[in-house]
């Protein structure tokens, strides 16, 4: 079975076992290859979907900013594209030798007007398109198509995640499962569940179900895109137990 495996950057990344992947390709976005290092794993894409822009470094204690630095180490990305890692990016960024994305075909091709809510949505639709051709008129999946997409560190468990990504993700999952894909996720993440975790009319609705941040209840500075919010109790307590199982094996 010719397979793939997406890592993102959240909590479930961990949940990935490299020495079970000998030979399977790994994609990751932005700079999710230092935590693959540190997990002494392997990457052969990484995906990115902005410029170079400055961000924060925040002091864990008092939560201020204490400098700001380049997002990308161009001179590190580069000594991963010489290495035989692909970087592709839907931006040019002056230094890098990426591939740009090819956004207008993709979305052409699976005619989704630009329904593409996060980077990992790119990822997807990338797999997808390697995975297919058109044969009159219909998309069908070519002998060597990826037959299986894990998914690792994609959480959804943030406000803005949860919020303005999720959807837009699950809709290229199920488009991949339409096709015959087999998807795994990792556990202890909120992808391709509802707020309640049941189908719906199992059971009644709390407030928190399907508004777990209290989002419609807050102004709309509260509303604001920095302001991330954090896994819940009963969240926090699944992924551990993952984690504690994965040590196991």
């Amino acid at each position: 079975m010719r397979s793939l495996v997406i890592q993102g950057m959240g909590g479930t990344r961990k949940l990935t076992s490299f020495e079970d992947l000998k030979g399977v390709p790994v994609w990751s976005c932005n700079t999710g290859y230092k935590q693959i290092a540190e997990q002494h794993g392997h990457v052969s894409k990484i995906f990115l979907a902005h410029t170079q822009h400055d961000q924060p470094v925040m002091d864990k204690k008092t939560g201020q900013v204490v400098k700001w630095i380049k997002a990308y180490n161009i001179e590190e990305m580069n000594m991963l594209i010489e290495h035989g890692v692909e970087i592709l990016n839907i931006h040019r960024i002056k230094g890098l030798k990426q591939h740009l994305y090819p956004l207008a075909r993709i979305d052409k091709k699976f005619k989704v007007n630009g329904f593409f809510s996060n980077t990992i949505c790119y990822m997807l639709a990338y797999a997808l398109d390697f995975s297919t051709k058109i044969v009159n008129g219909k998309l069908v999946l070519k002998p060597d198509a990826f037959e299986k997409i894990s998914i690792y560190g994609v959480d959804m468990l943030t406000k803005d995640e949860y919020e303005l990504e999720k959807g837009g993700l699950e809709f290229w999952l199920g488009y991949a499962m339409g096709l015959g894909i087999e998807i795994e996720i990792s556990q202890g993440g909120a992808l391709l569940k509802t707020c309640t975790g049941k189908p719906y009319g199992i059971r009644f609705f709390d407030p928190k179900d399907f508004d777990p941040w209290s989002m419609l209840t807050r102004g709309d500075k509260d509303t604001m895109w920095a302001d991330q919010a954090q896994p819940t109790k009963k969240q926090i307590k699944e992924m551990r137990r993952n984690l504690r199982r994965s040590l196991k094996v």
